[in-house]
């Protein structure tokens, strides 16, 4: 059976919402949709408009990547159409990715209004541009918890999601981060300087990074501080007898 192909457009969408975010990200990011083949703006059936939510550390383009071992999602997504295993569908994929190395897709003071840009400005962008039915939102990791969140505060809006081993049981996953985050923000002179120094490295990410920069993403999620340049987080400190909680300002 020959594939067949669909269709690859790249808007730039300039966000009001994004605008006076709190890190001075970017607020003109692209908005990638993939068209199915034989895409008909006049179709009386219309099509669902599927929205994918990067991990952390991601964004949506990074899903066309090529993967020599194996699919991007175009590929994919036209073979599943090709061999009637998948029906004709609109991908919607965005970058809400931030200075903290990611996003868990809610509004938050300390990084922004993401899930007001996902559902205030691209849903209404896209139903206005495209020939829309009905709306999905799907994610893996981090997107898979914002697939969750968006589609259960917002069933008007999506009338299905799919979670893909989504942030869950933070006492568990997140709790052994925060003796390695501490030890690098001390030895950095604090976890300011410690994100400076993070972006000044050629090449930025490796694995020993993660640690802290996960702490700072999910404290500047969850438990953001207005009052101050950065969030507030929770540390844990083991003691002899028991663990002892402790606010810390960033």
């Amino acid at each position: 059976m020959n594939k067949l192909k669909g269709k690859i457009i790249v808007h730039r969408y300039e966000s009001k919402i994004l605008k006076s975010n709190p890190l001075t990200d970017p607020h003109v990011r692209d908005v990638i949709i993939y068209l199915p083949p034989e895409y008909s703006q006049s179709s009386s059936h219309g099509y669902i408009a599927v929205f994918g939510l990067a991990g952390f550390g991601g964004q949506g383009k990074m899903l066309l990547n090529a993967d020599p071992l194996g699919e991007n999602i175009e590929d994919r997504m036209n073979r599943l159409i090709s061999e009637r295993k998948c029906g004709p569908m609109i991908l919607v994929l965005l970058d809400c990715f931030t200075r903290f190395g990611g996003n868990q897709y809610i509004n938050s003071t300390a990084t922004g209004r993401y899930e007001d840009y996902v559902i205030k400005e691209i849903v209404p962008f896209v139903d206005k541009n495209y020939n829309i039915s009905a709306r999905a939102v799907w994610g893996k990791s981090s997107g898979g918890y914002g697939s969750i969140v968006l589609g259960m505060r917002h069933p008007e809006v999506f009338q299905a999601l799919a979670d893909h081993s989504g942030d869950a049981a933070f006492e568990y996953c997140y709790l052994q981060d925060f003796p390695k985050a501490l030890d690098a923000f001390r030895e950095a002179g604090g976890s300011r300087k410690w994100l400076d120094n993070f972006w000044k490295k050629p090449n930025h990410f490796q694995q020993i990074d993660e640690p802290p920069l996960n702490v700072l993403a999910m404290a500047a999620h969850y438990s953001p501080n207005p009052r101050s340049d950065f969030p507030v987080f929770l540390v844990f400190v083991l003691t002899p007898t028991t663990w002892t909680r402790h606010h810390t300002l960033l």
